[in-house]
């Protein structure tokens, strides 16, 4: 069976409409009002069970926790698979830092959100809290509720009440367990009373005929008991499964819930390790440097700035002529030189050169750019 075949098989164990299998019953009560369910529940109640009920909910519980099963094996398998495919010598090559830390915390998110869904999903599989007569009881006078409890208590009340194989002909499941008791009582009472004709009968011998009436009539309210206790005794115990079933259910919903956001949480935890155990790769090839080149320039412009920049002399043999000079760097806009000591230039001045005012040209191959 596939991935995704055993998730929707868990999905429709758990929600297909919110209602727990119907157990199997020889009549069932018409769907009338609640004032009209009760009278007609003596009628159409099963007859006595000979042995305990069968757990009508078994089977869908024994897939869910079969399909449970599967998840923890899955998840133990991913969770080994992500460990043994993850780069830890990458993370160890890390230098102290803001990735050393997102790695470290992220995988340890990762690791415990693996470890608690296995464990949510473990936890849902267990045991619950026992579903027996003196629980019902509580449930019965409200005694267990809690905030939580409400709409499940609620809905197995209801429930009970809309269907004689629960509450037997009493109406209700408060019914059902105040009837179990006073039948429990007379039970008990009617066992007593046989065997103490029994051993009245055995003390005496005066009239035998007498004494076997009475057994037979202690006899006679034994087995009318007997059958009460069994019949009602039933419907306790198809309560108690679906009472276990419901708590079952609840337990699953939640941990599947739970499991669904870590599972969040871990693919994000996941991402972020990759992310920090594989910073990109730094550019080892070296820049090119922009080498000064020899060139000329020559001067357009009459301002007298460049008889301070440059000297008289040397501003106005670069109107004449160009003057060497050599370029640093330049761009659409400007163009960094340094002169040439020469015969008008007497030392090496370093002026950035609009391209209004003047224009370098390289003696040999092309001007650096100043962007490189």
């Amino acid at each position: 069976m596939s991935t995704l075949e055993r998730f929707k098989q868990l999905l429709q164990n758990l929600f297909s409409g919110g209602a727990a299998p119907a157990p199997r019953s020889s009549a069932s009560t018409p769907p009338d009002t609640k004032a009209a369910a009760a009278p007609q529940a003596s009628a159409a109640t099963p007859p006595p069970a000979s042995g305990p009920p069968a757990d009508p909910y078994k089977e869908a519980s024994d897939k869910t926790i079969a399909t449970l099963t599967w998840f923890v094996g899955a998840l133990a398998a991913i969770a080994t698979l992500v460990v043994a495919g993850t780069q830890l010598s990458s993370i160890g090559e890390l230098s102290k830092g803001p990735r050393l830390g997102w790695a470290i915390g992220s995988a340890a998110a990762a690791l415990a959100g693996t470890i608690a869904a296995i464990g949510l999903l473990t936890w849902a599989r267990l045991p619950g809290k026992p579903a027996d007569q003196a629980r019902l009881q509580e449930l019965a006078q409200g005694k267990e509720g809690r905030r939580g409890n409400a709409r499940r208590d609620a809905w197995l009340l209801d429930r009970v009440e809309a269907d004689p194989a629960f509450h037997r002909g009493t109406g209700t499941l408060k019914d059902l367990m105040a009837q179990m008791s006073a039948t429990d009582a007379e039970y008990h009472e009617a066992l007593k009373q046989y065997h103490k004709e029994k051993s009245a009968a055995r003390a005496t011998t005066t009239d035998p005929k007498a004494e076997n009436r009475k057994i037979a009539k202690a006899k006679a309210a034994l087995d009318v008991a007997t059958d009460d206790v069994k019949r009602l005794r039933f419907g306790v115990q198809m309560s108690a499964h679906l009472l276990r079933y419901i708590d079952f259910r609840r337990k699953v919903y939640r941990a599947i819930w739970a499991v669904l956001a870590l599972s969040v949480v871990v693919a994000a935890a996941l991402v972020t390790l990759a992310w920090a155990a594989n910073p990109p790769e730094e550019d080892a090839t070296p820049q090119a440097v922009a080498r000064p080149v020899h060139a000329q320039l020559y001067l357009v412009s009459k301002d007298e700035i460049w008889s301070a920049r440059l000297g008289p002399e040397c501003a106005a043999a670069a109107r004449m002529d160009g003057i060497e000079v050599v370029a640093l760097a330049s761009d659409d806009e400007s163009a960094t030189v340094v002169t040439i000591p020469s015969g008008q230039c007497l030392e090496p001045r370093r002026v950035v050169v609009p391209s209004d005012d003047g224009a370098v040209i390289a003696v040999s191959g092309s001007l650096p750019d100043a962007s490189g």
